[in-house]
């Protein structure tokens, strides 16, 4: 196989940009940026009731670029609502995957367009859950602190031997 020829700059040979596109970063990396902004590029355009305020959360590629994982979260989801929206929304994907894996094929330029497995992002959810104890905790400390004040202000411990 021949290799092609650089340019020289500054004395050193430098290959051309389609040799080495954004040196130092894996192919399946790129590749997952390109199909999580395709995915979402197309989400609005289908016209599924169901798939109404979906977002894609993130997007893995298995190393041979066949296999595409899109994990996605839908906006509002109510706790007693969630199971069945879920399962809609699941269905929803299901059901445009050719569509999405027919414009991937498009704009992607690979040899073989990834099979697209959709995931529900369950993160999402248990990040703000996180995210509401800690507000607890920081709301319970806060009402805490006068009373943690006042202990801290009491004489000595008579006991200790110390004169307070």
């Amino acid at each position: 196989m021949k290799r092609r020829k650089g340019v020289k700059v500054k004395g050193r040979e430098v290959l051309p940009a389609l040799a080495e596109p954004e040196r130092g970063i894996p192919r399946h990396t790129r590749v997952e940026g390109q199909v999580h902004a395709e995915v979402m590029a197309v989400l609005p355009g289908l016209e599924d009731p169901r798939l109404v305020e979906v977002t894609v959360t993130r997007v893995r590629m298995t190393d041979d670029l066949q296999l595409a994982r899109v994990y996605v979260h839908a906006a509002g989801l109510d706790e007693d609502q969630g199971a069945a929206r879920e399962k809609g929304i699941m269905l929803g994907l299901e059901s445009a995957a050719g569509r999405l894996r027919r414009r991937l094929g498009q704009v992607l330029q690979l040899r073989y367009t990834p099979q697209l497995r959709f995931y529900y992002d369950h993160g999402v959810s248990a990040a703000r859950r996180v995210d509401e104890l800690l507000s607890e905790i920081d709301a319970d400390d806060a009402a805490r602190a006068p009373e943690l004040a006042d202990a801290d202000a009491s004489p000595a411990d008579p006991d200790s031997g110390q004169d307070g």
